[in-house]
């Protein structure tokens, strides 16, 4: 389970914050999409559950383990120790993929298992195979990123996740550069890890997948949840007035209701 407390984000000099105060949880083996107009702190949100975003007060729990905001009265070496137990557990599936191009798909799965983790060679490519399997692409384990179409980086890149057998993946876009063809094996994708009990929160501003894929929706706006519940409750009938003009202006929302009196 993703437990977030009182979690709050300020860059120097902004005149707000750009997480106020968050406090949600995702049960284990969920499957969470999170919306909202660009600049309202999503990715920046994803950043602190991974720990690659310092956040200055509130408490980020993943699994039992506990990370702290800067206002915490912990050491740097207490600090770093969660840290690193946070990204044991959590996966983070990049926007823009970040494969290596002069690895093959085979060497960029087994690359964390072995510099990380330090398995064996073949251990660590006996783990890359099963995931690669899960998701179609074993026969592809040979050939490098730029002989893959757009739908199996994206899958190389969830595999590559997968092989540290993470309790909860968070994807940053996963189909923005994804032709609409291709979505559906993101799709596909999305609910064969669902089978594995993986947590996943999914940053996206496609509507349709958020429909089809989620088991609840969020609506993160100037850095604070206005919204969340089953999507079509969220989707087709929002309730706040920031909900219905993001709705609005999005492509992919067919049954958007008009915003009410």
């Amino acid at each position: 389970m993703i437990a977030v407390t009182d979690l709050e984000r300020r860059f120097p000099g902004a005149a707000e914050a750009v997480l106020q105060r968050l406090t949600f949880e995702v049960p284990s083996g969920k499957l969470v999409a999170l919306l909202g107009q660009s600049g309202s702190g999503k990715t920046t949100l994803l950043r602190c559950l991974v720990g690659l975003e310092p956040f200055d007060r509130g408490v980020v729990t993943v699994d039992g383990v506990q990370l702290r905001g800067a206002e915490a009265s912990t050491s740097s070496r207490e600090h770093a120790q969660a840290v690193a137990a946070i990204r044991e557990r959590v996966g983070l599936v990049f926007q823009s993929f970040e494969l290596f191009p002069h690895l093959t798909v085979l060497d960029n799965c087994t690359l964390a298992l072995r510099k990380a983790r330090k398995l064996p060679p073949g251990a660590a490519r006996d783990r890359a195979m099963t995931s690669l399997e899960q998701l179609g692409l074993a026969s592809r384990a040979d050939a490098f990123p730029e002989h893959l179409s757009g739908g199996q980086r994206q899958r190389v890149a969830i595999a590559r996740a997968l092989v540290m057998d993470p309790k909860v993946l968070l994807y940053d876009e996963p189909t923005s550069a994804l032709d609409p063809a291709l979505k559906w094996e993101v799709l596909k994708t999305l609910r064969q890890v669902k089978e594995s009990n993986v947590t996943q929160i999914i940053v996206t501003h496609d509507i349709k997948l958020a429909r089809m894929a989620a088991e609840s929706v969020f609506i993160l706006d100037h850095g604070q949840i206005i919204e969340h519940g089953e999507p079509s409750a969220v989707l087709d009938a929002p309730t706040h007035e920031s909900t219905r003009t993001l709705l609005s202006q999005w492509d992919g929302s067919p049954n958007h209701r008009s915003p009410r009196a």
